[in-house]
């Protein structure tokens, strides 16, 4: 990135279109320009062995892309509606280049506004891009898009907002609604994914009946589910709810089974001693402030498990991360609905996804978008927060 205003840290690489650009969505050469910059990410030495870089990469293989082009409507008929500001969340970095490449497919340009928490992470992707959209080819893409970073204290986000065909804001609560205050045109669309909490719903019985490989596979993904992106997503789970456990006698023994795979699995996790420090102190405050944890278990410093007696009520509001996990017994899975609001957002669960859909579609309550299995919690889905990504970015010319 160049500097184009040091004064408030402002940073621009690429270009802020003065005129709008929109073609018909997943363009043969956006396409293209997709699978060259995949393939080039998966043989980066220095990112092609990062989780989250493999996440990437297998998001945005040809077969995905076909998969998410056949479940949309009037696929035809659609084309992008211009200039997208967008403002992804700084603590999970590579949102910003999900959002950069659905921008894209939807017929559109974009205008990816970076936090400087997220530079450094970031960086090396960017990298990869910027030589690659200024190759003859791709020049065009340069062009019509930017990543821009600046100081909260400007007033930059007004300006971009004012002259955006639609606005994207990923974040906290008050992230939104400090952008919200910005007009935009009459004619935008303005969409927002603020602070929301996931859960996982474990079917006990189910477990106990899995053979040691399968059980080590969900111990797995169940970690992956926690870990990734430091537990900071939205989708990663924060309360464990076991159920279906009427008929064991021994699902104390499972459970102490399952927590000790995850924290074998998670000696593979990067626990820095800032992150050791936040876990302990988060800790300590919990205790102190609940009086539904009826006990607490910890193996070393990479997992920390809070049994509750009860539902705590303002879950929501409790951010836990880098490993750290309610968890519930429950013996009617019907009574879930009893204990979600509207910020519950996914369920990850080793349930068949009809049974759960069906008590969460009975409920009067509008809460939780997606049902997903034990693995996929954090995986990116074209359909978040029960909006289409790309339907709600693009125009359908009938």
């Amino acid at each position: 990135m160049y500097n184009i205003d040091k004064t408030h840290r402002i940073q621009l690489n690429g270009t802020i279109p003065s005129n709008h650009i929109s073609r018909a969505i997943f363009d043969r050469t956006i396409l293209e320009f997709i699978e060259i910059y995949r393939m080039q990410l998966k043989t980066d030495p220095q990112l092609s062995n990062i989780p989250e870089c493999i996440s990437l990469t297998y998001w945005l293989r040809p077969q995905n892309l076909n998969a998410i082009k056949q479940n949309i409507s009037y696929f035809s008929k659609r084309k992008g509606k211009g200039l997208i500001f967008i403002v992804p969340p700084s603590n999970i970095p590579l949102l910003a280049l999900y959002n950069f490449f659905i921008a894209l497919l939807s017929g559109n340009s974009a205008i990816i506004r970076i936090s400087e928490k997220a530079i450094s992470d970031l960086t090396p992707y960017l990298k990869i891009l910027y030589a690659l959209w200024n190759q003859k080819k791709f020049l065009f893409l340069s062009k019509e898009n930017a990543f821009i970073t600046y100081n909260k204290t400007t007033d930059y986000s007004a300006k971009l907002s004012q002259t955006c065909d639609g606005r994207i804001i990923w974040g906290s609560d008050s992230t939104i609604n400090k952008i919200r205050t910005y007009e935009i045109p009459a004619t935008s669309f303005d969409i927002a994914f603020g602070n929301k909490y996931s859960i996982a719903v474990i079917d006990a019985n189910n477990l106990s009946q899995l053979s040691k490989d399968s059980f080590n596979l969900f111990a797995y993904r169940l970690y992956a589910d926690i870990y990734t992106f430091d537990q900071n997503a939205c989708a990663s789970p924060r309360i464990i709810i076991w159920t279906n456990y009427s008929s064991l006698t021994n699902l104390s023994e499972i459970k102490q089974k399952l927590w000790q795979n995850i924290s074998t699995e998670a000696n593979n996790y990067d626990l820095t001693p800032y992150k050791v420090s936040n876990k302990y102190t988060s800790s300590w405050q919990l205790l102190a402030a609940y009086k539904e944890i009826s006990s607490f278990s910890h193996w070393g410093n990479y997992l920390y498990v809070y049994t509750l007696n009860n539902y705590i009520s303002n879950i929501s509001d409790i951010n836990l991360n880098c490993g750290q996990v309610f968890q519930l017994d429950m013996p009617n899975i019907s009574d879930i609905t009893l204990y979600l609001d509207t910020r519950a957002q996914t369920i990850t669960t080793n349930y068949p996804p009809e049974i759960l859909r069906h008590i969460i579609l009975k409920s009067s309550l509008p809460t939780i978008k997606r049902i997903v299995p034990f693995g996929m919690a954090t995986s990116m889905d074209i359909v978040w927060d029960g909006v289409h990504l790309i339907e709600c970015q693009s125009d359908i010319i009938l």
